[in-house]
């Protein structure tokens, strides 16, 4: 069947890039001794038709996609893009997606580069109801780390990033996706980044992602905990994490027959794996204080707890709590607080590079209560999910078996927790009046 291709208006020429490189420099994010790869589309290392089989790229026969030639008006697009649309769609991996050409050596946990970073940009001239494309860094058979969902909407692009977290039990995952909160407009081109830092061991990768280069401020994970924990993981990644060596773009999603020569065009891909030192993960720590060291049993108790974002980014969406212990009750703070549980909580919406927030907490000590260390602590972490569903939710492009929670805010990597040690001391007993 021949396939119409897209055609925008005409612009200015720029000299083609070279298809794959293999470089070895310092690069942005304190990224050295890296290896990348980078695709154009330009003239004459691509030709226009099937991007399949072109300086190193796959793609299926069957693929509602080419490179064309994009009319030259497209800022930073040069003369010619990759256009793709999910009109043949398959939800299939060998063979059935389009991969980007792979870096070598690939990032993993345990090799010599442990930091991935990826990006392109997308164009949409304009409404494309049906359009849905998942771009995904890629162990380049099919085992994805991440995605980037891409949903035309009709007023604009809407941009969602999954990943995996642990369950609250933390003996089980469970997936998540997060909407980008502001749709990416027509007729002009959007880039989107990942910084990907995989560490040794489990729940502990860190993953940001940029939107026009603007950090969208949310902590993320790979998917590792879905490789490490589930069962139809056994083979072939027998329950490790994959390393990444290129993107998948990925249309599982059947489109409209009116997709057919259209959808997105794609510019400017580049995969780069690196050494060096991680990417700038959740850096907020906690502290607390009591207001006197000792406590006399009957009286009350203060605290102030704390939070500090050491890091160069805005954290957001957190919860700053104190765990009320036994033999005390809240009375009250000086700030709004949340009840959840044995918790009295601050929600902080936002916290800038190098702010911090305080809230100031007083408790009863309970009459009765016995001679002896009250241990109090405090944490600091996500603003809690929904209750993780018992069953499977429909959701975009996500592997099936385990529950799906959509969120607006993603948690931080850990729950940090901080004590303090105030000493109970028995009330003074008044001795019997004397009488006679």
């Amino acid at each position: 069947m021949h396939r119409a291709k897209s055609v925008v208006r005409p612009i200015l020429p720029r000299r083609a890039m070279v298809g794959v490189l293999a470089t070895f420099a310092l690069l942005p994010c304190g990224v050295a001794r890296a290896a990348n790869v980078t695709s154009d589309f330009e003239n004459p290392l691509y030709t226009l038709g099937a991007l399949g089989g072109q300086q190193g790229w796959r793609s299926p026969a069957n693929a509602d996609e080419a490179v064309v030639n994009n009319g030259g008006m497209i800022t930073g697009f040069g003369q010619q893009s990759w256009r793709l649309s999910n009109e043949e769609a398959n939800s299939a991996f060998t063979g059935t997606q389009t991969y980007s050409p792979p870096v070598s050596p690939a990032a993993s946990e345990g090799g010599p580069n442990t930091v991935f970073i990826a990006k392109f940009s997308v164009y949409d001239p304009g409404p494309q109801p049906g359009l849905y494309v998942t771009v995904a860094p890629d162990s380049g058979d099919g085992s994805r780390m991440q995605w980037v969902g891409l949903t035309d909407t009709g007023t604009g692009i809407q941009v969602q990033v999954s990943d995996s977290p642990l369950t609250p039990s933390g003996n089980d995952y469970y997936w998540r996706y997060y909407t980008y909160p502001t749709l990416l407009s027509y007729g002009v081109p959007h880039t989107i980044e990942w910084r990907i830092k995989l560490n040794q061991g489990p729940d502990n990768d860190v993953v940001r992602v940029l939107i026009d280069g603007q950090d969208v401020g949310q902590c993320f994970t790979t998917w590792e905990n879905y490789y490490r924990l589930s069962p139809e993981q056994t083979i072939p990644n027998n329950n490790m994490p994959p390393a990444i060596n290129s993107l998948q773009f990925r249309t599982s999603q059947q489109g409209p027959a009116a997709l057919l020569g259209h959808g997105y065009l794609f510019d400017n891909v580049s995969v780069t794996t690196g050494t060096g030192p991680s990417l700038p993960g959740c850096d907020v720590t906690i502290d607390k204080q009591a207001d006197s060291p000792t406590v006399t049993a009957g009286g009350v108790a203060g605290y102030t707890l704390t939070a500090h974002n050491r890091g160069h980014l805005t954290a957001r969406n957190l919860l700053l709590c104190d765990h009320i212990p036994s033999h005390t009750t809240f009375v009250t703070a000086n700030r709004r607080l949340r009840h959840i549980g044995n918790r009295r909580c601050l929600f902080i919406p936002s916290l800038g590079p190098g702010k911090s927030t305080s809230v100031h907490l007083t408790l009863s000590v309970d009459a009765n209560a016995p001679p002896g260390i009250l241990d109090n602590i405090g944490d600091i972490g996500p603003v809690e999910p929904p209750t993780v569903p018992t069953g499977t939710s429909p959701a975009p492009d996500l592997p099936t078996g385990n529950p799906v929670v959509p969120v607006t805010a993603i948690k931080a990597l850990v729950v940090k927790k901080v004590r303090a040690i105030v000493k109970i001391l028995a009330a003074k007993v008044s001795p019997p009046p004397v009488t006679g």
